[in-house]
């Protein structure tokens, strides 16, 4: 049963009925409730998250407004409010639709309904994100789910150690969430992958010196970017070409990092064996040991969960170290019940750069009613 297809008569008021219920127990909790706009500035979240974003999102024009997107999620919106707030400590819940482009033959639904909760605070993440799971976990009590939980800060840790360019960190960071591009990149900047035949000869340009005609002969400038930036961006390629390659045995530990999997509570012992890589990576480590105690204080039964670093592959782009997921046991084909994770480096990008820790999590209410059909 699809999304649209229960917006309807007596499924109508069950997800009515559900979308009430899980916004109490957030409520219960001390959240605030809030009613967020449809309608987001382009220009803010493509600043967050990049040109990609509009492959994926729904763009309308105001003539007098500009550009904007149909909401993909609601935690820019509620980062926003709650900094214009300019309080601290809050938390807040909320519903409704958002929208999400899934190209041409998908059956997931373009427009769907999120219920989610968002704290914002100040000291002991590990706390907070112990407490946020809690409560997701509590409203999901009931159903035949299990869960993964992952720290996108052991691959960031990673990536931070390596002894390559800022740039080339840069574009690793920036693609973690995406599997297939980030393992092409470390493959390339490994020698692992000869350049196309396009960027030798763009790079043979600027060594010779002839960057200008060769950006002349290959046709009319298309896009935003002028000549200038071109060229800067040229030079930044070759300078990063001439640097040493990332040696492959660091290769094959970032994946062997990555492809760890194991019950949640045995996940620091599993990572002890890689303690010698960097000061960087042991704070993450720490970090995740912190939240382990944390959630056995708040009484979560750890070995019911699992620990993936992949996992930090499949969520949202924005979560930049504590990461978790809820799927269906008996029909694992169907999207995740319920996601969330700590984003603190989005939080300060859009708080110039101040510091304002947030963690939250979504659960979809309409596969909650699918999963609930499908087992009667």
């Amino acid at each position: 049963m699809l999304p649209h297809e229960i917006r309807s008569g007596k499924d109508l008021q069950r997800l009515q009925s559900l979308i009430c219920n899980l916004k109490e127990e957030f409520k219960d909790a001390g959240a605030i409730e809030l009613e967020l706009p449809a309608l987001i500035d382009a220009d803010v979240l493509i600043e967050l998250y990049g040109e990609d974003l509009r492959a994926r999102a729904f763009t309308v024009t105001n003539p007098f407004d500009g550009k904007q997107i149909l909401r993909p999620d609601f935690t820019v919106p509620v980062a926003q409010k709650h900094i214009q707030s300019l309080q601290i400590n809050q938390r807040y819940c909320y519903s409704g639709p958002v929208w999400r482009y899934q190209g041409f033959g998908s059956r997931k639904s373009d427009e769907y309904y999120q219920v989610g909760l968002e704290i914002f605070h100040q000291d002991n993440a590990a706390s907070f994100d112990a407490e946020v799971f809690k409560l997701i976990n509590s409203a999901l009590s009931g159903y035949n789910l299990h869960c993964e939980i992952g720290d996108m800060g052991i691959l960031r840790a990673l990536v931070s150690e390596l002894d390559i360019s800022v740039n080339k960190k840069s574009l690793l960071l920036r693609h973690l969430w995406r599997p297939d591009r980030f393992s092409q990149l470390l493959m390339h900047f490994s020698g692992e992958i000869a350049s196309t035949v396009s960027r030798k000869e763009l790079l043979k340009s600027v060594k010779t010196r002839s960057l200008q005609d060769y950006i002349v002969s290959s046709g009319p400038i298309i896009g935003m970017r002028t000549v200038k930036d071109i060229v800067e961006r040229a030079q930044e390629l070759y300078n990063e070409e001439l640097s040493k390659p990332i040696p492959k045995t660091e290769v094959d530990l970032i994946h062997q990092i990555a492809d760890l999997k194991c019950k949640f509570y045995e996940s620091p012992d599993k990572l002890k064996q890689y303690s010698g890589l960097g000061g960087t990576f042991l704070g993450a480590c720490e970090n995740l040991n912190a939240r382990i105690e944390a959630m056995k204080f708040l009484g979560i039964d750890g070995p019911r969960f699992s620990f993936s670093t992949r996992l930090s592959w499949n969520t949202m782009e924005y979560y930049d170290s504590f990461v978790f997921s809820f799927f269906s046991n008996l029909y694992p084909e169907l999207p995740p019940i319920a996601q969330g994770g700590r984003y603190d480096a989005l939080t300060a990008v859009l708080n110039k750069k101040v510091n304002c820790p947030a963690v939250g999590g979504i659960i979809r209410p309409e596969i909650l009613l699918n999963l609930t059909g499908r087992q009667q």
